[in-house]
């Protein structure tokens, strides 16, 4: 195994490939934080590739994948192809130091398999077929939200779209990061995309006489589209403007020869009373599949992942309010052997 900076390095053409392993893409991963490095680990052997970032900081060197391991031609590998690579890439990244520990990718790809001697959990990855006639993926969406969606195109709801409307997101964005009391990525992310995707950054409001019910930020590729981040205002005066700017770009994809959309993660075991579960099941009655997987964490430097655990449980204490890695809620999780 070795590890390279671009795929060109080991001769495949990006265009097989989705979005996270290209040049481009890496490129903003890196610009978005500091003390960050990307890389593509490349095995000669079995001909496979995958991306992942590495973040520094004073103590924990934490990588993360940035999607799951592609063979050379951008095909995926069976499933014991896939455990064996993962397995000595885990290997590989310990015997270089690259590391402490490797999180899972976004919520927009999933593991077939579950290598040995790591943490895991089943995870469900949400996503729309639009290879499917439209009107099959319409009557997908339950009953109401079919309802909602044509009552807003009837009241009047109009829905645009283009890169021109990143202020309009982003205020929408602001609003809805904030209500959830949760950190927003920052505005030149989302304006960095733009300068190296153009129309491959997917920007689309709803709206209401002079205000912008909602809005989206997704990206796509040659065959997939993915769900960035999205926004909604605090008090909306139409029911279904959210609903109709989806179902909408369901369509402009659908058009373009779009093939599926990746509408983010399902955790199965999450608890009805909390927010997420509103947010992951206001997707799947948007006509959502769900596809079962497996996501997992790979300690590679025990005592220094375990101390830093200490650490933000301390904090934790301290604050009075959870501080962990990640979120945990609604994920069972176990452990490999």
């Amino acid at each position: 195994m070795k590890l390279v900076k671009s795929l060109s390095d080991v001769n495949a053409d990006e265009t097989l490939f989705p979005i996270f392993y290209q040049d481009n893409y890496l490129a903003v991963e890196r610009e978005a934080a500091p003390n960050t490095e990307t890389f593509i680990c490349f095995d000669h052997q079995r001909q496979i590739v995958v991306p992942f970032i590495v973040s520094k900081n004073k103590f924990l060197r934490k990588a993360m994948y940035i999607y799951i391991p592609l063979q050379i031609d951008g095909q995926r590998p069976d499933a014991v192809c896939e455990k064996n690579f993962t397995e000595e890439f885990h290997l590989f990244l310990k015997e270089n130091k690259t590391c402490d520990v490797i999180f899972p990718p976004y919520h927009c790809c999933s593991f077939m398999s579950i290598p040995r001697n790591c943490l895991y959990y089943e995870i469900g990855i949400l996503s729309v077929d639009l290879t499917l006639e439209e009107e099959v993926v319409f009557n997908k969406i339950n009953a109401e939200n079919r309802r909602q969606i044509r009552k807003a195109k009837k009241t009047g709801v109009k829905i645009l779209w283009g890169t021109q409307y990143l202020d309009d997101f982003y205020n929408s964005y602001l609003e809805t990061v904030e209500k959830k009391n949760i950190l927003p990525d920052n505005y030149n992310y989302f304006k960095n995309l733009i300068a190296k995707f153009g129309d491959d950054c997917i920007i689309g409001i709803a709206r209401y006489g002079n205000k912008t019910e909602a809005a989206v930020f997704d990206m796509k590729d040659q065959r997939y589209a993915y769900s960035f981040n999205s926004g909604t205002a605090l008090s909306t005066a139409i029911k279904g403007s959210k609903k109709l700017l989806v179902w909408n770009e369901y369509q402009q994809l659908k058009n373009a020869g779009i093939e599926k959309y990746f509408f983010g993660g399902y955790r199965l075991s999450l608890d009805k009373s909390m927010p997420l579960h509103h947010v992951q099941d206001f997707k799947k009655n948007l006509g959502c599949d769900i596809e079962k997987g497996y996501h997992f964490i790979k300690i590679i430097n025990p005592t220094r992942y375990y101390l830093f655990e200490a650490a933000l449980w301390c904090k934790a204490l301290v604050r009075g309010r959870p501080c962990s890695m990640f979120n945990k809620s609604g994920l069972e999780i176990k452990k490999s052997t």
